[in-house]
């Protein structure tokens, strides 16, 4: 299963809410499997930041407010939201994920075993 990957992007140097993102992803990480959720911070204020954003304008298809969050590459907020909207937000990310027809067929023959399996102890059991 992919990882999500969120960007937050700021200006870095005494950004608060910049802060406050890192402090819910930071909370929320362990809902998930590890590895599922990473992060990181596009800095607008040096140069390797400013390359990074350059590449989110082409990805996203527009610019990226400072602050925003991007999660895989699509921006989902034009602002630092609160814990809520964010892990919400990041939960149906990973939703969609696991909605893959590889996942969805895993799940549906797993429910088909289950519901023969209870079946057959409910006939031995009469």
């Amino acid at each position: 299963m992919k990882s999500v990957f969120v960007e937050i992007v700021a200006k870095k140097k005494g950004c608060m809410l910049c802060d406050l993102a890192i402090g819910i992803l930071e909370e929320i990480s362990p809902e998930f499997g590890e590895g599922m959720l990473r992060w990181g911070v596009v800095d607008v204020g040096d140069r390797s930041g400013l390359q990074r954003f350059d590449d989110l304008i082409k990805l996203c298809g527009r610019r990226p407010s400072v602050p925003s969050i991007v999660i895989n590459e699509k921006i989902a907020f034009d602002n630092i939201p609160d814990f809520e909207s964010l892990s919400e937000a990041i939960r149906k990310v990973i939703k969609v994920k696991d909605n893959s027809p590889k996942t969805k067929g895993a799940f549906a023959e797993l429910k088909n075993h289950n519901a023969k399996r209870s079946a057959e102890e409910y006939e031995s059991s009469s």
